[in-house]
């Protein structure tokens, strides 16, 4: 861990709890914006408590239009007392078919290199695995890009039941793009990707193997074909309803809001594989012994089909996505054992 880390934490947690009083105050005596100090210093807390993120994503995405201004004055904070090793700029793209990309890059000025990290279909960039991900890089210097899908569960504009592959592929070069413009922009660049991520980041490096240097893959997907044979050997009547009735309900990770993902999402994973895969870079699996979504055996044949260069790690008692505190104690433990060889 980078030293600055330790030194920064006490001051954060002080400015963070001042702005939460000060807001507290300010209901009890309307002098001051007492709800805005209370969100305000809640941002900041997020960056050094993870119950503190819980809340600020919830209410976030419970009440989207206070996103946009709370992720404004919170990098506006960051930056102005320097709270972290890593800025945090909060910026949106348009997306191939419309609509904004929404992004969240936290440079540094100890580079070490680039992360980007890519969430699964059900899940958002500032999940509990996603942050997880995010913050095993960052101990290590390198800058970290994490981005909402268009049509995805997260801050990006869309509609879920056009959420595809297909799609996500087009965002993952939008990001690399807009990052290879930046200042801070520094290789190696590393993938980060859980589930679906996996599979978008596999067949990106896979296509531009002279670009990416490593892969971290958390419970890939690794092919359509593969997701739809899992699927029916855990649970055929489930499959089955989907494909009948065409769709099948799908939470929101934080706010448990009900989505409606159609089948043809399905038939879109289809056409796409990393089965049988030729990537002469680093790759390192991470596969839960509990996962039903991403076979362990599966995973395991993968990597030995791979080569040396691929490292097939356990998590033990972990399912799918890691999201109970002994999952995700346990997702921190392997992570901090990694290490990059593109460093």
């Amino acid at each position: 861990m980078h030293p600055l880390y330790k030194k920064t934490r006490q001051k954060t947690l002080l400015i963070g709890t001042f702005a939460v009083l000060i807001g507290l105050f300010g209901t009890l005596i309307p002098i001051l914006p007492g709800t805005a100090f209370v969100i305000l210093g809640v941002s900041v807390l997020s960056l050094q408590s993870k119950i503190a993120l819980r809340l600020l994503i919830t209410l976030r995405t419970r009440y989207p239009k206070i996103a946009s201004p709370v992720k404004r004055a919170e990098t506006l904070l960051v930056d102005f007392f320097n709270l972290t090793t890593h800025r945090r700029e909060h910026t949106s793209l348009p997306c191939v078919d419309g609509g904004t990309l929404s992004i969240l890059a936290e440079p540094t000025e100890y580079i070490a290199g680039t992360a980007i990290l890519l969430h699964s279909a059900s899940g958002t960039a500032e999940t509990d695995v996603m942050n997880t991900l995010a913050e095993a890089l960052k101990i290590r210097g390198f800058c970290v890009v994490r981005f909402d899908a268009c049509n995805g569960l997260g801050d990006s504009t869309g509609d879920f039941t056009k959420f595809t592959t297909t799609s996500y592929r087009k965002n993952l070069e939008r990001v690399i793009e807009w990052a290879g413009t930046k200042k801070w922009w520094q290789e190696p660049l590393v993938l980060v990707g859980h589930s679906l991520g996996g599979l978008v980041a596999g067949m990106y490096a896979r296509e531009h193997q002279a670009e990416v240097d490593e892969l971290i893959l958390l419970a890939p997907t690794l092919s359509g074909e593969s997701y739809v044979e899992t699927y029916k050997r855990q649970n055929t009547a489930d499959f089955d309803a989907w494909e009948k009735s065409g769709s099948r309900t799908i939470k929101h990770p934080i706010s448990h809001e009900e989505f409606s993902l159609p089948f043809s999402f399905v038939k879109d994973m289809e056409q796409y594989s990393l089965v049988p895969s030729k990537l002469p870079i680093p790759i390192t699996i991470l596969a839960g012994t509990l996962d039903t979504t991403s076979d362990y055996a599966e995973l395991k044949a993968f990597c030995e089909k791979v080569g040396n260069h691929a490292t097939l790690r356990k998590l033990t008692e972990v399912g799918h996505t890691p999201r109970s505190h002994k999952e995700i104690d346990t997702l921190e433990q392997v992570l901090a054992k990694i290490k990059l060889k593109s460093k």
